[in-house]
Order: C-alpha cells, then sequence, then structure tokens
C-alpha cells in the first residue's frame, strides 16, 4: 500500500495494498484498519455505494465534519474536489481525478470539501466511507457544478442527468452591477482579477452602477474649479449626489471606489474606499497598493490575467516571483558597461539625470522620447525585456519622489538581470531591498559623479550580484482582505 499527495489540493490518494485479478475476476481490498492506520488515522464508521448509469452528474455536496474516502469500485467515474474552507487559501480551487475498476485507487477527502463525480462508462459503481453518519441534505452544503466562481471544466460534451435539487441551486456569488470611469486601466489589474473571484461582475452604464470604479479627474482643470465653486455657494449635491463625478441623472449614491495608480489623491471628489499607492493616508478605508504587483504573473494563485494589456504588453510577458526573490547574480557584470532608458519623455528630473549619467557611461534611449515616430509607449516597435537583458543598467527613474509611488520599473529591469538606476523616495525598502538597485537621489549633490565611476567598478557592482530585490515572496494576503471589505459593503 502505498500512497501520495495530488498537485492542487494536497490530498492523499491511496493504492489499496491487496488488488488480485485473473481470467475468473478481482479481488480487492477497499480498506484494512492495521495498514490504513499507518496513514490515515480516521475512524470510519459507514460504507455508501452509489450506482448510476452514463452521464449521471452528482454532486456538488460536502458538509464541514465529514471525512471521506471515495474510490470507483465499478467502471468508470471522474471525481471533482473542491475546496470549500472560506478559511484556506485554497478555497475556490478544485481537482479532478480518473476513477476505474482499472486502477482503483482512493482519495481522501477533508471536510469542508465538495464531494462530486460524473458517470463515464455505461454504469458505474462509487464508493465511499464516511467519519459521520450521513445526517440528511439540510446539513450539507452544496455547489452549482455551473457556477462561473469556480470555473469548473468538465470536458463533457453531451448533457448532464442531474437532480432537479442540484439543477436549482443558486450560484455562491451575488452579481454585482459595476462601472468604470476615468481608470479603464483597473480592469488589467490583479485587483479587478480578486474582485471578480468575490462577485460576479455585470459591466454596466454608469446610471445603473452598484459598485462605481474611478480614477483622478484633474482638480486643476476649468470645470473642476467652476464645480468646486458651486458646490461652496449652493447646495447643488443634495439634489445631484454625484455631482462631483460630473453625474446628474443618477439620484441614488453607489459604493464609489477611487483608484488612482499615480502620486495622488483627490480631497474634492468624494468616496466610499480608496486605492492609491500613496504611504501614511489615515483612512481605514485606504488602501497602499504597490503599482508594480500588477507586474506579476499570478495565475498559479488563481489570479490570471491577459499578456495583452497594461505592463505584460509593453515589457513582453509577466514578471515572475522567483526572478525577484534570487539574487541578481553576476550575469550584468560581463555585459558591455552601458545604460538604456526606455521612456515616453524626458521631463526633469529624467532629462538631467540622462545627461549626467552620460558624462560617465554611454546612456541609449528607447520610446517615444528618442523615436518621435512612436506615439505613444502603449505603441511600440519592441518589448521593453528584449532591450535590457541587453544592458548592464537600466536608468529608469520614476515619475516622482513620493512615499509609496515605486513602479514597473525596478522588478522589469531586475528580472532582466539588468542593475536598475532609480529615482525614488527613500520608503521604498517598504517593497524592495535597498542594496539591489542603485537610487540615484543618493548621489544627486555632486550630480552623479561618484555614482557614475562606482558603475564602473567591479568590486562595487559585485556586492548587487549577492542581493534579491525582494527579500520575501510577494503575495496578495491584504489586496484580497481589502477587495473582500469593499464587497462585504455592497
Amino acid at each position: 500500500m502505498i500512497y501520495k499527495k495530488s498537485p492542487i489540493l494536497g490530498l492523499k490518494i491511496i493504492y489499496p495494498k491487496t488488488c488480485f485479478k485473473d481470467s475468473r475476476g478481482t479481488y480487492l481490498e477497499t480498506f484494512n484498519k492495521k495498514y490504513y492506520q499507518k496513514f490515515i488515522k480516521k475512524n470510519f464508521i459507514e460504507d455508501d455505494f452509489s450506482l448510476n448509469k452514463k452521464g449521471v452528474f452528482k454532486g456538488i455536496h460536502g458538509d464541514n465534519k465529514t471525512w471521506k474516502l471515495i474510490s470507483c469500485v465499478y467502471g468508470k467515474c471522474k471525481a471533482i474536489i473542491v475546496n470549500f474552507d472560506k478559511k484556506s487559501n485554497k478555497f475556490g480551487k478544485w481537482e479532478k481525478f480518473n476513477l476505474s475498476s482499472k486502477n482503483y485507487f482512493q482519495v481522501l477527502i477533508p471536510p469542508s470539501h465538495g464531494n462530486s463525480f460524473l458517470v463515464l462508462s455505461d454504469y458505474a459503481v462509487y464508493h465511499y466511507k464516511q467519519t459521520k453518519y450521513y445526517g440528511g441534505q439540510g446539513k450539507q452544503f452544496t455547489i452549482n457544478i455551473k457556477d462561473p466562481y469556480f470555473k469548473i471544466k468538465l470536458s463533457h460534451k453531451k448533457k448532464l442527468i442531474i437532480s432537479e435539487r442540484d439543477k436549482k441551486l443558486n450560484f455562491i456569488m451575488k452579481k454585482v452591477k459595476v462601472s468604470f470611469l476615468w481608470c479603464g486601466s483597473f480592469q488589467d489589474s490583479v485587483l479587478f482579477s480578486i474582485l471578480k473571484s468575490l462577485i460576479n461582475v455585470e459591466l454596466v452604464n454608469i446610471e445603473k452602477a452598484d459598485l462605481l470604479i474611478f480614477g483622478p479627474q484633474s482638480e486643476f482643470s476649468f470645470n473642476r474649479k467652476i464645480l468646486n465653486l458651486v458646490k461652496r455657494k449652493t447646495s447643488i449635491e443634495k439634489l445631484f449626489p454625484n455631482i462631483d463625478l460630473f453625474l446628474l441623472k443618477r439620484k441614488f449614491k453607489p459604493i464609489k471606489l477611487f483608484v488612482s495608480y499615480e502620486s495622488n489623491v483627490h480631497s474634492s471628489i468624494k468616496y466610499d474606499f480608496s486605492i492609491t499607492p500613496s504611504l501614511g493616508i489615515a483612512n481605514k478605508n485606504h488602501f497602499r497598493y504597490a503599482h508594480w504587483k500588477d507586474t506579476i504573473d499570478w495565475k498559479s494563485q488563481g489570479y490570471p490575467r491577459s499578456e495583452k494589456n497594461g505592463f505584460p504588453s509593453r515589457f513582453g510577458g509577466f514578471c515572475e516571483i522567483d526572478d525577484l526573490i534570487k539574487p541578481l547574480g553576476k550575469e550584468f557584470i560581463n555585459k558591455k558597461r552601458e545604460a538604456c532608458i526606455i521612456t515616453s519623455h524626458l521631463n526633469e528630473p529624467r532629462d538631467s539625470l540622462f545627461l549626467n549619467l552620460e558624462k560617465h557611461i554611454k546612456v541609449n534611449g528607447y520610446g517615444p522620447a528618442f523615436d518621435k515616430k512612436l506615439k505613444d509607449h502603449h505603441n511600440k516597435k519592441f518589448f521593453k525585456k528584449d532591450i535590457l537583458k541587453n544592458y548592464a543598467f537600466n536608468l529608469c527613474p520614476e515619475n516622482s519622489l513620493y512615499p509609496g509611488y515605486y513602479t514597473e520599473k525596478i522588478p522589469e529591469a531586475f528580472s532582466c538581470n539588468c542593475l536598475p538606476l532609480t529615482w525614488a523616495d527613500q520608503n521604498i525598502d517598504i517593497d524592495f531591498n535597498k542594496r539591489s538597485f542603485v537610487n540615484l537621489l543618493d548621489y544627486i549633490q555632486d550630480d552623479l559623479n561618484h555614482i557614475g565611476e562606482l558603475l564602473k567598478d567591479d568590486n562595487f557592482l559585485k556586492k548587487f550580484s549577492e542581493e534579491p530585490l525582494c527579500l520575501k515572496a510577494p503575495n496578495l494576503e491584504n489586496e484580497i482582505k481589502f477587495i473582500s471589505k469593499v464587497v462585504s459593503n455592497l
């Protein structure tokens, strides 16, 4: 008797010790307390057999107390097991197992996991042992196989035979009408993927939204100044609750989520929740989001996104967590000691940083700031990673010195074995290991003359080769908590 663990849910798969086959038939020992107690210290008190015809789907059912040991003793079934433990970081994940009278293996299902099976042969007998007596449907939780939250794929083209009870099950996620204003890029963010994992999103016009996600609209524009003046002089907000968003039709208020990836928090716009990169905001409904996390591929954690939009469309894919938590290595030292800068503009301080650094090492420019045929940073003839991998250094200053404002630039350079030369405020170590990159802010007093010479020194550069960008693996725990908080108010 041997067992192993399944790759997704980590369930125990047991291969029975005794299985004898000859021309007469098969002899199978499905349980032997002496041997099973070594691997499964559970007290099984009930056995159940379910005989069904082809195309029958039963489930998904479970409870929060019972352990089950399942197998298919005749025919062929596809078992679908779902983690329904809301305290688990694997909640909502599922795994399928092909059980049959040819392999006879068993799967141990913990409490708070849904059990289901689809019959693939003409007839099949599904067997399960239980540690609790069956308490009836009223003590079970049930999951609709078609619930979009779980995205379960059966790969079965014919119509399923399902009980009336299971057909009528509600989805676990309520449908929420969502609209966007001035923040289209939020749909490319992993934050939106998290939101979609918690609710069934229906995109609607602004006037119909339950949740309005909106971005910054300049506080210094002419329209905004006039509106602020009108609001101070009149009671227009009582007649039009959404006037701060220039909306006159909507008479009742949706939940408002303000989202900005830039270093600004608007005071003239009212909102219920806010997401910005800013540190130190004294508002319990504000969440500081490290925008660079959108460069990471979170698919393995259940939050897949397209590479055709946002950061990956310009970089040429996502960054991998493994590349950010391992040392930079010495590869960059062996490259030609030149830097690249990829930018759409050379506004200050970028222009001065570029000119001062170029006095010491060659700096090659790419992007709309250097190629006028490119209209903007979304319209490129290249992927950033194809350029970065050829350079020892990447001049990648942030747009401003603002606490918490750290974008994609550093992780993208680092993941290409390219030493980042950034320009960021001193709080950057909240996200990144300060010893893994050069912050030009530390060398600005002599116009980068000192660092310009240090970049030619092998001993200086070797220090960076031993440092990872992130001292621990990035995660989405706080992001999930905050988005869940927003959803709980809908």
